[in-house]
This record gives C-alpha cells, sequence and structure tokens, in this order.
C-alpha cells in the first residue's frame, strides 16, 4: 500500500512541476491578454521618467509633450513578433479614444532602419507616432526587460499602470477602463 502512495505522491508532484513550468515558459499573453493590464485603485502613483526621442517624421518629443493628456507609452520592435500582433489593436484603440485627451506613443526600442518600421506601419495602416529609442535609453529609465511593455501615464505625468506582453488593446473592458480614465481627469 505505501508503494502505491509513493507512486501516486511522485505522478502528483511530477503533474505540479509540469504545470509551472508551462506556466513560466510560456507567455502571459497565451494565458489571459488583459491579465494585469491596468490597475483600478487609487494608490499613490509614481512620477514618469521623462524622455526626449525624435519620431519617424522628425519631431522631438518629450514626457511634457503629453502633459495633461493621457499617455499609452508601448515599447516594442519590429523582431517581437507579439509587439507585431498586438499593434493593430492599439490602432483600433486610438479610433476608439478619437477626440478624448489620449495619445499612443509607440516607442520602438533598438536599432531599425525608419524606412523597415514605416513600411510595417504603412502596410498595417498604422498611424499613431512611433519614437525611436535606438540606444535603449528610455527603455532603461522605464525598466523595461521584456516586450512589449506598455506604460500608462497619466494627465499629470504619473505611471498608472504597466503591461508586460501582448494585449488586445481594443477589448470592451480596456476600452471602458481608458474613456474612464480620460473622463475623471477632470474630477482631480
Amino acid at each position: 500500500m505505501s508503494g502505491l502512495f509513493s507512486i501516486t505522491r511522485n505522478i502528483i508532484l511530477l503533474g505540479a512541476i509540469a504545470v509551472t513550468i508551462y506556466f513560466v515558459v510560456t507567455p502571459s499573453h497565451d494565458h489571459n491578454k488583459e491579465k494585469g493590464a491596468i490597475p483600478t485603485d487609487d494608490r499613490h502613483y509614481d512620477k514618469a521618467p521623462d524622455f526626449s526621442l525624435t519620431t519617424m517624421n522628425g519631431e522631438e518629443v518629450s514626457l511634457e509633450s503629453y502633459r495633461g493628456g493621457w499617455l499609452l507609452l508601448n515599447f516594442w520592435a519590429t523582431w517581437c513578433k507579439p509587439c507585431l500582433y498586438e499593434m493593430p489593436s492599439l490602432q483600433r484603440l486610438k479610433e476608439k479614444m478619437a477626440g478624448k485627451s489620449f495619445t499612443i506613443l509607440a516607442v520602438h526600442s533598438g536599432s531599425e532602419t525608419l524606412g523597415n518600421i514605416a513600411r510595417y506601419f504603412t502596410a498595417e495602416g498604422l498611424d499613431f507616432s512611433v519614437a525611436i529609442d535606438g540606444r535603449e535609453d528610455v527603455s532603461r529609465a522605464y525598466g523595461v526587460t521584456s516586450l512589449p511593455t506598455t506604460f500608462l501615464i497619466n494627465h499629470k505625468g504619473e505611471v498608472v499602470g504597466r503591461a508586460e506582453g501582448m494585449r488586445e488593446w481594443d477589448g470592451a473592458e480596456m476600452s471602458d477602463y481608458f474613456s474612464g480614465a480620460v473622463n475623471s481627469t477632470g474630477s482631480d
């Protein structure tokens, strides 16, 4: 009887190890695309690190450029498949949020030719702003260790949310959250 107990215990232990390995190795977007995307509590938030970058259009932008409105700061790269997958949902979110004080800035992390980025954006019909972080200084300032990583920065320049991994940004829950956040700006 103790032999049967030992075998059963080992099978359960191996199963638990297999499940743990699955969740550690498999990217978070395979489990729940919106999990942990944006907090909704009233905690104290840290000031977002300032940055200065050049967009694909040659415009200099900084965190101060977006003060007074909400900024969804998305760190990505052309070689990152999950990044490319979520870009169309960012475009749809931009369209849903049109007319509101809400901007999306995609920050390309690492070196890439402007032509390659522009071709990708044109092919996918994306028209939100893209800035280049060739030396990854801004990525480091924000503590980005994996791509995609996205930050929600409120109208006061505070980081109120961080999401690592791919998301469906235009889902109903996310769209409602962003609309509610932007609409509540005047109540602060």
